[in-house]
C-alpha cells in the first residue's frame, strides 16, 4: 500500500479503495477531456466547411488538426491507462471483501 507522511509527520496508509476512487475519478475527467477535445474537433470542421465557402483553404487548419489529434491521443491513452489501473484496484477491493468475509 502507498504511503505517505502529512505535515504532523504521521504516516498514512492508503488503500485499494482509496486508490480505486482516485483513479476512478481521474478515467472520468480524462474522458470528459476527451470529448471535450472531440468537439473541438468538430466545431473545427464546420468552420473550416464555412470558411471554404469562402475561399480560405483546408490546409490553413492543418496545424490546428495534428494539434487535436496529438491531443487526443494523449487523452485516450490516459483514459485507457486510468480505467486499467482502476479495474485492477476494484479487483483487489473486491478480493480484500472476499477474504474478509471467509
Amino acid at each position: 500500500m502507498p504511503n505517505h507522511i502529512n505535515s504532523k509527520n504521521t504516516l498514512e496508509t492508503y488503500g485499494a479503495d482509496d486508490l480505486h476512487f482516485a483513479y476512478a475519478v481521474a478515467h472520468e475527467s480524462t474522458e470528459w477531456l476527451s470529448i471535450l477535445i472531440s468537439q473541438a474537433r468538430m466545431e473545427s470542421k464546420e468552420l473550416q466547411v464555412r470558411l471554404k465557402e469562402q475561399g480560405v483553404h483546408a490546409s490553413n487548419f492543418y496545424k490546428l488538426q495534428k494539434l487535436l489529434d496529438l491531443t487526443e491521443f494523449f487523452a485516450e491513452e490516459r483514459v485507457s491507462h486510468f480505467e486499467h489501473v482502476q479495474n485492477g484496484y476494484k479487483e483487489e477491493l473486491e478480493s480484500n471483501k472476499k477474504a474478509v468475509t471467509l
